[in-house]
């Protein structure tokens, strides 16, 4: 798992040593059964759930329906994560919140992120601060792909 964005979640911690916040599961689809996924919550508390975002793949292996997202929404314990792609990202990018906003607030996404290599680097932060925010590494861990443009607008089609 990657230390930056939806991958490991990793902190700096005093003295250079890292301290994981959460371990990222990215890639969850309607195969994964949800009973499957409470086990794996309570067994493993730092789990968190990814799930990609791209509108012309949703409902496809690796892309999960928004029927599979209701049945995940109740499900306590469950930390979820959105990974935008493609579309997704243009759309942030664009000013338009309303995906990060709606997966906040109908189904408890805790945060967002997007690692397309257009970026440059790889945002991962609270979903509800995803807006207005400059994508860049996290603390103490270099970035491997440093982009000389805080707040790139890449085409991402």
């Amino acid at each position: 798992a990657s230390a930056l964005g939806g991958g490991g979640g990793a902190m700096a911690a005093a003295g250079g040593k890292l301290s994981l916040r959460f371990v990222g599961l990215c890639g969850i689809d309607d195969s994964v059964d949800v009973g499957f996924l409470k086990l794996l919550a309570k067994e493993f508390p730092l789990a968190e759930f990814g799930v990609l975002f791209r509108p012309d793949k949703q409902g496809t292996p690796r892309y999960a329906s928004w029927d599979y997202l209701d049945k995940l929404k109740d499900v306590a314990g469950l930390q979820l994560a959105g990974h935008l792609c493609g579309k997704c990202v243009n759309d942030v990018l664009d000013g338009d919140g309303s995906l990060v906003a709606r997966l906040e607030a109908e189904y408890g996404f805790k945060r967002c992120g997007s690692s397309h290599p257009k970026l440059g680097m790889s945002p991962s932060v609270p979903s509800h601060a995803w807006l207005g925010v400059t994508p860049r590494p996290i603390s103490g861990i270099p970035n491997p792909n440093p982009n000389p443009n805080p707040n790139p607008k890449p085409n991402l089609t």
